[in-house]
């Protein structure tokens, strides 16, 4: 797994008192690392990056946000700035980043938010193939390569992050659509709150095994295991089905495990959020974190709610449907 190291305050205390006594860093053997808040790795623009996790490489388009003051842009950013790690779904619709970016507008939104003075990195991580598509080795759907282990691919992402961008380690988010929707919801079960401040999940679920060891996992129930969630999912969803089948828990009951998981008793009644004639948002202000679920009826089929149709016309956006994406990154604010 890739390791990266930050520099510390005690660090930063150590080397300016070698540099006040004269004392070069050679002298003394140590390596430095810096700050990439005080001085930036990567200037603002779109990467392809490599990563090596369990001696596999693994890719991801790296967005770097710029900065503005005054209508003038700046630089890339130099105070701790948010993250979103956008997965996307099983498919084989080249170049798949590019694609999932487009349908999720996932750069489009992480731009207008730092047109308007709230600079936001993204990541769109590169699945492995299979036989289906490119995809996740996630709880429910195994479309990747055998044996990957994409729970260590999305806590390398946070260590390259940590180490490499000026990033705010309390405000690092997910996304996920379709099988990246599955993988989403493993990780929010699997490390908690310490990783990931909130996830959104789009057409996704877990399989019912994951479902009962989500929900009987040591974080369940602690503050350190609830993860803030919204949902969105069609009931005509023809994929991943909105009511489950045998093998995937409902709609339903992804969001009562996570609402019991985040602190919710059955009593807690939930709030409308959002509606429309297409879509329906409710919202459980749970005591350890809320847990938000939006349904979207009408025709919709296996798609990011209110993003680009991706050429599948049962995708094109109606007048009515939630923009997913903005409506997350504002989840993801509150």
């Amino acid at each position: 797994m890739v390791s990266h190291k930050m520099v510390s305050s005690r660090n930063v205390i150590v080397l300016t008192l070698l540099v006040v006594l004269g004392i070069s860093l050679t002298e003394t053997g140590a390596t430095v690392v810096e700050d990439p808040c005080l001085y930036p790795k990567w200037s603002n623009g779109v990467y392809n990056i490599t990563l090596e996790v369990e001696g596999v490489e693994r890719i991801v388009q790296l967005s770097v946000p710029y900065t503005s003051h005054g209508g003038t842009v700046l630089g890339p950013p130099t105070e701790p700035s948010p993250l979103l790690v956008s997965f996307h779904g099983c498919n084989d619709h080249f170049p798949i980043q590019t694609y999932h970016g487009d349908i999720t507008r996932t750069l489009d939104a992480v731009r207008d938010l730092s047109s308007s003075l709230t600079p936001w990195y993204s990541m769109i991580p590169l699945g492995t193939e299979s036989p289906i598509g490119y995809g996740w080795n996630s709880p429910g759907v195994k479309c990747s390569k055998p044996f990957i282990n994409d729970t260590a691919f999305a806590l390398a992402m946070l260590d390259f992050a940590e180490a490499e961008l000026c990033v705010d380690s309390a405000r690092k988010y997910l996304m996920g659509f379709s099988t990246g929707g599955f993988l989403s919801y493993g990780l929010a079960c699997d490390l908690g709150r310490k990783h990931f401040a909130a996830i959104a999940v789009g057409s996704g679920s877990l399989s019912k095994l994951a479902l009962q060891q989500c929900a009987s996992n040591p974080l369940a129930g602690t503050a350190e295991g609830a993860v803030p969630v919204i949902s969105y999912h069609s009931v005509d969803d023809n994929v991943v089905p909105y009511d489950g089948n045998i093998g995937w828990a409902s709609q339903a009951e992804v969001d009562a495990m996570f609402r019991a998981r985040n602190g919710c008793s059955s009593e807690v009644a939930p709030v409308v959020t959002y509606s429309s004639p297409t879509t329906t948002c409710l919202s459980w202000n749970c005591t350890l974190a809320p847990v938000q679920s939006c349904t979207v009826s009408g025709g919709l089929g296996h798609c990011w709610v209110g993003g680009r149709s991706g050429g599948f016309p049962e995708c094109v956006p109606r007048t009515g449907d939630v923009d997913a994406t903005s409506w997350s990154l504002n989840f993801f604010s509150l």
